[in-house]
Parts: structure tokens; C-alpha cells; sequence
């Protein structure tokens, strides 16, 4: 609920604005005032809608995260990462545009919680990989991406099967 204040009394003014309300109209109210005010609601409501409307900030910037390395806040897009490993309570980010992975004091399973599911798989205790830089999978479910092999463990086996139905003709 929105409030338009309409008082005969100056000092309750400043009370308007404590509650946020969208205007403050003096008695007697002209017309034109009036008008200005209805149009300031209409107004507020329709921003509140298409907000509402909107994607997320959460959901817009999801083309990237931010990894602490090295006391550094390091962004990263998405579409960079190859896979991750991990290593402990660390994990190596292999990206596309870089030679040596970025590690960030991360466990594996925050990792899987912060990356996509749609776009990242975990395959094995120590790997999630980015399903669209996957460039083959070869028997017994390895998987090719670049030049790395990456073994899917018994463990996410079926849900890496079923992930490999539902993309495959054969």
C-alpha cells in the first residue's frame, strides 16, 4: 500500500515523509495538484510491476562470479570455466582463457551449490564440468574436454547418463 498524505495542516509534512508516503496534498487541494499526485501512484506502480517483471539482479549477473584467490576477488565468466577440481578444501578452476587455473579456498560442494545446474555437472568427487565445453565422452563414460580426461565415478553415474539421453540420437 502506497500513501498520498491530505491534510489541512502544514506540520503533518514532515510526517509524510517518514513513511515514504508519494505525496503530501494541502487542503484545498487544486485540481492539478491532485492530478500530479494520482499520476505519481500510477507511476511508483508501474515501476514496482515491471521490477517485479524484471530478472532478478541475481539472475542478470549470473554470467559470472566472483573467486577470493590470492586475497583478490577475481572475476569470472561462466562461459570461461572448462571444469573445476578439487583438491581439499580448494578448488582449481581450469578456464578457457587462461593457462594456469585459479584456485579459491572453496570446498567442492559449494561450488556445485554456487554453478548452474543447467550448465555444470558434478561427474566426481573432485569434478564439476561445464557441459558445453564437454568435446566428447568416450567408453566408459570419460570425458573429453580439451586435452584433459576426466572419469565420471559410479557416483554420478546415472545422473550423467541421463544427461547424456536426453542430448544423444543414438
Amino acid at each position: 500500500t502506497r500513501v498520498i498524505f491530505t491534510t489541512a495542516f502544514k506540520q503533518y509534512a514532515l510526517d509524510s515523509y517518514e513513511v515514504s508516503a508519494l505525496d503530501f496534498l494541502l487542503k484545498p487541494v487544486r485540481y492539478q495538484k491532485f492530478l500530479e499526485a494520482v499520476d505519481k501512484g500510477k507511476a511508483w506502480f508501474a515501476m514496482k510491476e515491471a521490477a517485479e517483471a524484471a530478472p532478478s539482479q541475481e539472475q542478470s549477473d549470473s554470467g559470472s562470479i566472483f573467486l577470493k584467490t590470492d586475497k583478490v576477488l577475481q572475476k569470472v565468466m561462466l562461459s570461461d570455466i572448462l571444469y573445476v577440481e578439487g583438491m581439499k578444501d580448494y578448488a582449481l578452476f581450469h578456464l578457457a582463457s587462461m593457462e594456469h587455473p585459479l584456485m579459491a579456498h572453496i570446498t567442492m560442494k559449494a561450488v556445485e551449490d554456487m554453478l548452474p545446474a543447467g550448465r555444470f555437472m558434478r561427474v566426481h568427487r573432485s569434478f564439476v564440468v561445464a557441459l558445453d565445453k564437454i568435446d566428447s565422452v568416450q567408453p566408459g563414460l570419460d570425458i573429453m574436454i580439451g586435452k584433459t580426461l576426466i572419469h565420471v565415478s559410479e557416483a554420478y553415474r546415472d545422473s550423467f547418463s541421463e544427461y547424456l539421453k536426453s542430448r544423444s540420437f543414438s
